[in-house]
């Protein structure tokens, strides 16, 4: 008996890395005065917001504009406060459990002060 060449499996390309084109919208990166200068970084649509999202670990949103640029969502605004470097610290920032002093100072920074500069500085209407 004759052995047939076994048909070896073509190998398949490496799936496409999922990435956003370039965004049509701006990225706006601003220090504000919170423990020693926090950084906010904003992106902001080409078109009129008609939605604002506030979220924590704002060195990350860079790419989330292109994302909401190529879905059929409403213009959104994204305003994402950086995280500081030190986890200990950041995890003090999100629970009362572990500092509750520093807990209230993060959370004031975030639910007002943020909110306050975004809307002095993209001249956005927000809800009071």
């Amino acid at each position: 008996m004759t052995k047939q060449p076994s048909a070896q499996a073509v190998p398949k390309p490496p799936p496409e890395s999922v990435h956003a084109d370039p965004i049509a919208g701006e990225l706006v990166t601003q220090s504000l005065e919170y423990d020693g200068g926090r950084q906010v970084t904003v992106y902001v649509p080409s078109d009129p917001p008609e939605a604002i999202v506030f979220a924590g670990d704002g060195q990350l949103i860079s790419q989330w504009g292109g994302f909401l640029e190529a879905a059929d969502v409403p213009s959104t605004m994204i305003v994402g406060v950086h995280r500081t470097a030190d986890e200990t610290l950041r995890l003090h920032e999100y629970s009362p459990a572990f500092d509750a002093d520093r807990f209230a100072a993060h959370e004031k920074f975030f639910v007002e002060d943020v909110r306050r500069w975004a809307r002095s500085r993209f001249g956005v209407a927000l809800p009071t």
